[in-house]
């Protein structure tokens, strides 16, 4: 399992980031796939708020990290 983490972290450029750069993706990545999963008709209408403005504030954290170019 730690060669698949770490091919994945060397294919995706994320090797160059700092500590608190990877810890913004992450956070990215988790707002996404709860945006995705629970964002739902049985979902009330604050909750689905309150996600959506946390995928925003992840999406407004992720500006600032350099993305890697791709060859």
């Amino acid at each position: 399992m730690k060669e698949i983490i770490k091919e994945i972290i060397k294919e995706t450029g994320l090797r160059s980031l700092t500590g608190k750069q990877k810890a913004i993706c992450a956070y990215f990545i988790v707002s996404f796939c709860i945006l995705g999963s629970l964002v739902t008709e049985e979902t009330t209408m604050r909750i689905s708020i309150l996600i959506v403005l946390n995928f925003a504030n992840a999406v407004r954290l992720l500006k600032k990290v350099p993305v890697p170019k791709c060859e």
